[in-house]
């Protein structure tokens, strides 16, 4: 399953920019740093998913127009050695062997005048003894259209499996697949959590005293003995695709909670992007069609958030004294739309607020 961030880095490369460094262009696009692009790029190669990276050219328009397919009748007992020699030949771009016609070896030449194909085709024919042969020239260019990587569209994403947004309390558990730069990531951020976490690394890392470090070079047999049962999470930031896979069937199957990094479609669950201050959590999810756009609304809210944490402090401790559904939205909304109370937390002057916010439960509270 090919993941979002693969998707992203796809379209980009499709086209490289021709400048001298195109991924550092590429990664100034997707927001994303170089060797991350560079990485997923490696690892599309390695899966097979991407065959090579090349240069595709417009012969014709750096003066190269005159195109010669030489169409061949090879006896089949010469086939292999014939056309192994033409394509070693300087100047042949292509030679195929085809059933279905009265030539049975195709291969084209190009050059910038028809008297310098035709010569090169005649000293090919003639080295390899070759009698029963035809010169066919382009006279037509049709359009031609590299592969696009294929958006979705708004039907796709109407249609897409609606996702809950939710608050999880975890008792059990967590285990971390991966000690890498994304695993260290995830360990960061599920840290600020829970303390009860296992790593499972093929390199030792410096982590706290309360984690459990497995170094291993994990293999897929060796998966179910590192969840044990009760798990709450699992996390897996690897870079072999077929572990990740392996270890969500395996959680989907015991119904535990998975996240494999940057693959939504084999996740159970999605991590937002998550501004915190003290004990006010804002989570922002984009249901993993734009981490980018995530992580923008983030940092904006990281930078007008501190306030709303202040307002936690002082609603808090009044709410606890309220009793039933009325009298809270009633005492709270009157110390929200407070003016001076506003102004206090402005000023962060909270001790000011506070009081205020007092005498404001006193007046609006049920005796």
């Amino acid at each position: 399953m090919i993941s979002d961030e693969e998707m992203a880095v796809l379209a980009e490369v499709q086209r490289l920019p021709l400048i001298a460094s195109p991924f550092a262009e590429i990664s100034r696009r997707l927001n994303m740093e170089e060797k991350k692009v560079l990485e997923i790029c490696e690892n599309m190669l390695s899966k097979g998913m991407v065959r090579r990276f090349g240069i595709s050219l417009n012969h014709r328009m750096v003066g190269i127009r005159e195109n010669l397919m030489v169409v061949v009748n090879v006896p089949l007992d010469r086939i292999d050695e014939v056309g192994q020699a033409i394509a070693k030949e300087k100047g042949v771009t292509h030679c195929y062997y085809r059933t279905g016609w009265d030539y049975n070896l195709f291969f084209m030449i190009h050059s910038e005048s028809k008297e310098e194909v035709i010569n090169k085709a005649t000293e090919i024919t003639k080295k390899m003894e070759l009698n029963d042969y035809k010169y066919m020239f382009s006279t037509r260019e049709f359009k031609k259209t590299s592969f696009e990587v294929p958006k979705p569209t708004e039907e796709d994403i109407l249609n897409d499996t609606y996702q809950i947004p939710s608050v999880l309390n975890l008792s059990g558990p967590i285990i971390i697949f991966g000690g890498g730069d994304v695993g260290k990531r995830k360990f960061d951020f599920i840290s600020k959590f829970t303390k009860v976490i296992t790593v499972i690394s093929k390199e030792s890392l410096e982590l706290p005293d309360y984690v459990r470090l497995h170094i291993v070079d994990l293999k897929i047999i060796d998966i179910p003995k590192f969840i044990p049962d009760g798990s709450a999470l699992v996390l897996a930031a690897l870079s072999d695709y077929n572990l990740n896979e392996a270890i969500s069937n395996y959680c989907i199957k015991h119904n535990i909670l998975i996240n494999i990094v940057d693959d939504p479609k084999n996740s159970t669950v999605h991590f937002p992007a998550l501004s915190r201050f003290g004990d006010l959590n804002v989570a922002i999810s984009t249901g993993g069609k734009c981490p980018f756009l995530s992580r923008k609304i983030r940092e904006y809210w990281d930078s007008i958030g501190s306030d709303w944490a202040d307002w936690i402090e002082i609603l808090s401790p009044i709410r606890r004294k309220l009793i039933g559904i009325h009298e809270k939205n009633l005492v709270m909304s009157k110390i929200y739309n407070n003016p001076e109370i506003s102004d206090f937390v402005k000023a962060q002057d909270l001790n000011k607020a506070k009081k205020k916010a007092e005498e404001i439960y006193n007046t609006y509270r049920k005796s």
